[in-house]
């Protein structure tokens, strides 16, 4: 529980405000897909020949379910020192699984989020290179 004081106004006059916040740290059950995630992503990078390694990609993802929407931001960095943010809505079924098109409309994922794991088909697409592979996400 957090609470301050500020006076505002002129001297003998004026108001107070007493701003108050109170946060609780829930955990949720691993049934729901709301939360963070800690992401993996390794991708080859078409078109083919340009590089013969897998690329690397690490970062987090936040998601918010309710009912059949999905909204999922997340922020991920590669090894080569690349990165990508990317927003994705849209529809998710009873079971979990989705198929987005990022807000920006050079990424797309295709998976589902069950039991605290999201899994994903991802797709990017940068300048006249395309990065694929399969996300995967635990939930934190």
């Amino acid at each position: 529980f957090v609470t301050s004081n500020h006076k505002y106004g002129e001297e003998g006059g004026g108001y107070s405000v007493v701003d108050s916040m109170v946060c609780l740290r829930l955990k949720t059950p691993l049934s729901e897909a709301n939360g963070l995630y800690q992401l993996d992503l390794k991708t080859k990078v078409l078109p083919a020949g340009y590089t013969d390694d897998l690329l690397h990609w690490s970062g987090e993802a936040s998601t918010i379910t309710l009912r059949d929407s999905i909204l999922i931001v997340l922020k991920m960095r590669n090894a080569s020192g690349g990165s990508v943010e990317e927003r994705f809505g849209g529809h998710i079924s009873r079971d979990g699984r989705f198929k987005l098109e990022g807000f920006s409309k050079v990424c797309f994922m295709e998976g589902a989020i069950q039991a605290g794991f999201l899994v994903a088909e991802w797709k990017y697409y940068r300048n006249d290179f395309r990065f694929v592979g399969t996300l995967r996400g635990r939930r934190k």
